[in-house]
Parts: structure tokens; C-alpha cells; sequence
């Protein structure tokens, strides 16, 4: 059985949601709820696995990644993706939290430092909450 992940009714009536195309709504769904996301929103992600999953062609994933990346909405470099805002619109309990903190400490170093350090601090302040 696969994990499940929940995405807020509040997301089709974000204002940049409504602005986007809507391979681009398809795509950032997508990203918040496939088989690799993790309660962190840090993962690695394949844009051949992605064209495959959702059946647009990498060249055009490349261009929403990157207007993804341009908006502030996401990190993507070396095949390793982070979302911004994702710890934001979580509501962690004490396990999802320690999920969170124990896929962080295994995440190689260099994906370590390329999570913002906006992402770390509310983490912390998470942490020191419980």
C-alpha cells in the first residue's frame, strides 16, 4: 500500500496556482504527491520517471522546473528537488517530524546544502515545539 499524502483544498484557490498553465497545476500536484516526496519535500527525482508518470516530454518538464525554480516554488539541480514551501503547509506530529529529521540525516551532504536554510530553521523551531 502506498503512503498517503494530503493536499489542501486551499491549493486550487492559491493565487499562483490559479495562474498556472494547467500542465503546470498537473506537474506541481505532482510534486507534492508522488511516490518519492517524503515529509521532508526533499527528494531525488528523475525527469525520465516524471515524463513516464505523467506523460509530458522532459524538454517541457525542463521549462516548468524551471519556471518553478525562477518563481521561488522549488530547487532542482542534479537530479535532487526541493520544495520551498512545503514544511510551511505541513502540520507535523511528533512521527512525522522525526520521519522528517531522520530522511534529512540521510540525505547525502551536498543535497543537504541545498536545502535553504529557511526549510532548516523551521525545522528546529518544529523540534524545539515537541
Amino acid at each position: 500500500m502506498g503512503v498517503r499524502r494530503y493536499v489542501n483544498t486551499d491549493f486550487w484557490g492559491d493565487p499562483w496556482i490559479l495562474e498556472l498553465e494547467p500542465k503546470e497545476k498537473l506537474v506541481f500536484l505532482y510534486l507534492l504527491t508522488n511516490d518519492k516526496s517524503n515529509m521532508l519535500g526533499a527528494f531525488e527525482l528523475s525527469l525520465k520517471v516524471a515524463e513516464f508518470e505523467l506523460g509530458i516530454p522532459e524538454d517541457e518538464l525542463e521549462l516548468i522546473f524551471q519556471k518553478f525554480t525562477n518563481e521561488g516554488k522549488i530547487i532542482y539541480e542534479d537530479r535532487f528537488l526541493v520544495i520551498i514551501n512545503w514544511v510551511r503547509h505541513q502540520s507535523f506530529n511528533k512521527n512525522m517530524l522525526k520521519n522528517a529529521v531522520q530522511t534529512y540525516d540521510k540525505l547525502k551532504p551536498e543535497q543537504q546544502n541545498k536545502i535553504p536554510e529557511c526549510i532548516k530553521s523551521k525545522f528546529e523551531s518544529l523540534i524545539d515545539n515537541i
